[in-house]
Formats: structure tokens, C-alpha cells, sequence
């Protein structure tokens, strides 16, 4: 094996540190080749604390980024999702999708004792080609693949309704798809339903799979509201084909990121991709 020099070391690190980008600010992004960085700290509002983000490369179908919080107060309410989205992979039918191939290569560092997070995707899906997370959406699939949940209190296999965890309540357990082991969660909110796959085989952090396995396998159970006027009444449907994951709604976005409910931590990646294909 070769070592490098002490002063290699030095100007490598110099190197990166020239070559990276730090954005602060609460809805701050940068493009970076197929990618968009985003701080998005929709709920600071709900805490005190602050939060920035490191861009420190784009090649090709990946990137390297990282994301560094503090966060105190409102202990039951996220508090951002920074995160990375793929520009490209976004206003296409799902009928259309073939696969969507991803890799997510990650670590959770300096992370404090009061910590409570999660490391997660974000699908959106909705009757538009875009605008996700808007009243055009009618899924959102996840935080599809919760790859990790610090701080999480468990109980059984339900998470403590007096802690931060997925919204609604689990549906499913130990059920396999795209090559892993998680509990089902979906609950209502706003506009639409959230369907969270919980790992339930510790964190995964070197994740890989194909995507499209999350919204076109058949026999995922979920509950969906039978109408938005009435959103406490629900009936049973799947995530496929016959199912109210209509194949002619479209992917909105896929996003990757980081939720910090409370303490002090950073979500370090050093490679993500995905690709949606058609």
C-alpha cells in the first residue's frame, strides 16, 4: 500500500477545502452538474439553532456533499431537509419508468447525544410534472428509504407517538423491497399521503438499489384518504399499478437529505447518485 507524505496530506486537504463550496441561508441552493444542493430549513422557525451546507464535488452521475446542524428547542418538529435533488429526474409518467438505479454512500459525524434525525429519500408524486410538495402532489413516498433514525425512542415496533418519528402509523412490518428489510408507516398530510419505509436491519450506509422497486412492486399496503374533505376516513391501497399510485401521476422529484429534529451533527456523503431511466 502507498502512504502519502505529510505535506501530500496538507495539499490535498488544502485542495478540497479551495474546491468546496459552503451555502448558508434558509432556502439557499447551488447547481452542481446533475444535481441541485439545497439548505431548505423549512422549519427553523420551530427551534433555535443554525445549519449550513458543503458542496465539495460533482462528476458525472454523482456528487459529494455534506450538511452540518445545531439545533435546540421544539423537540417534536423538523427543523430542515437539507438535501440533494437529481434536476434531470423529474416530469416523467411512472408508466414511463424502467428503473432508477441509485447509491448512496454516507456517514453521520460528531453527532451529540441529544441527536434526533433521520437520513432518508424523498419521492414525490403528483397529477403535474413538477411542483413538488405542493397540492399538485398526491404521494409522497417516503421519507421513502429512512436509511437511518438516531434518537428515535422505540417501542415494540410502533415509535413512541410522544417522539419524533415517521407521520401515521405503522401499517407493515418486516417487509422486503429493494433488496432490504423495513416497517411500513403512512399517514395524511396536507394534500397527501406519506408513505415511510423504516429500515428495521440498523443503519445502511452504503445503500443500493433500484428505486423504481419502491412504487412498482405490487402488495405494498398503504392508506390513503377516499377524499381530501375528508381526510380522517381511509381505505386500503396498493403501491402499483391498480392502485391510487396511479401510473399516470409522474415523478416530481427524488431528493436525498437529512432531517435533525434536535442536537448537534453532520451528514457527510461521500457519493450519491441516482438515475431515472425510461
Amino acid at each position: 500500500m502507498q502512504l502519502l507524505s505529510l505535506s501530500a496530506i496538507t495539499l490535498l486537504a488544502s485542495f478540497v477545502a479551495a474546491t468546496s463550496e459552503v451555502i448558508t441561508g434558509q432556502w439557499t441552493c447551488v447547481d452542481a452538474g446533475a444535481y441541485q444542493l439545497c439548505q431548505n430549513l423549512w422549519g427553523e422557525d420551530n427551534g433555535v439553532g443554525s445549519q449550513n451546507a458543503t458542496l465539495y464535488s460533482a462528476t458525472g452521475d454523482s456528487i459529494s456533499w455534506s450538511t452540518t446542524y445545531t439545533w435546540a428547542d421544539g423537540p417534536y418538529d423538523v427543523k430542515s431537509y437539507s438535501n440533494v435533488n437529481q434536476l434531470s429526474a423529474t416530469g416523467m409518467l411512472l408508466s414511463e419508468i424502467t428503473s432508477a438505479p441509485t447509491a448512496w454512500q454516507w456517514e453521520y459525524e460528531a453527532i451529540s447525544s441529544s441527536t434526533v434525525a433521520d437520513v432518508s429519500y424523498d419521492i414525490w408524486v403528483g397529477t403535474s410534472p413538477d411542483d413538488p410538495g405542493t397540492d399538485t402532489s398526491t404521494f409522497e413516498i417516503g421519507r421513502v428509504s429512512i436509511l437511518s433514525l438516531f434518537g428515535y425512542p422505540m417501542s415494540g415496533r410502533r415509535l413512541d407517538f410522544d417522539s419524533a418519528g415517521p407521520l401515521g402509523s405503522e401499517i407493515a412490518s418486516d417487509i422486503s423491497v429493494g433488496g432490504y428489510s423495513w416497517n411500513l408507516y403512512s399517514g395524511f398530510n396536507t394534500y397527501w399521503t406519506t408513505v415511510s419505509f423504516v429500515t428495521n436491519q440498523g443503519n445502511i450506509y452504503d445503500f443500493s438499489s433500484d428505486l423504481k422497486d419502491f412504487f412498482g412492486k405490487p402488495s405494498i399496503p398503504v392508506l390513503s384518504p377516499v377524499s381530501l374533505s375528508n381526510p380522517l376516513l381511509y381505505r386500503p391501497v396498493y403501491l402499483n399499478e391498480n392502485s391510487n399510485v396511479s401510473l399516470s401521476n409522474y415523478l416530481q422529484s427524488v431528493e436525498s437529505g437529512t432531517e435533525p429534529f434536535l442536537g448537534t451533527a453532520t451528514l457527510y456523503t461521500e457519493s450519491f447518485s441516482v438515475t431515472v431511466n425510461t
